[in-house]
């Protein structure tokens, strides 16, 4: 059984191959904070979507207490549900 020994240069052309192939770590981190924001500005903008139809739905308490009452309920679960009240 005998092994192949890359010689010197040769090996140090397929490490420097493999680096250049890899991103580099400020890119990575550059990549996560975007999403991060990206995912931030989304959910602002859904809960801010959320508070207007609250407001909205306030004419529904004397029109229509049954749905007033179930969208009042639904929205108890989704405070509950992101561990922070709204």
């Amino acid at each position: 059984m005998t092994t192949s020994v890359v010689p010197g240069r040769e090996l140090q052309s397929s490490r420097y191959t493999f680096q250049q192939g890899l991103p580099d770590t400020q890119s990575l981190l550059d990549a996560r904070h975007n999403a991060n924001a990206t995912y931030e500005e989304v959910h602002e903008a859904q809960m801010t979507q959320i508070y207007e139809m609250d407001k909205a739905m306030s004419i529904f308490e004397t029109v229509n207490p049954d749905l007033f009452k179930g969208c009042k309920s639904a929205r108890a679960l989704l405070d509950s549900g992101a561990g922070k009240a709204a």
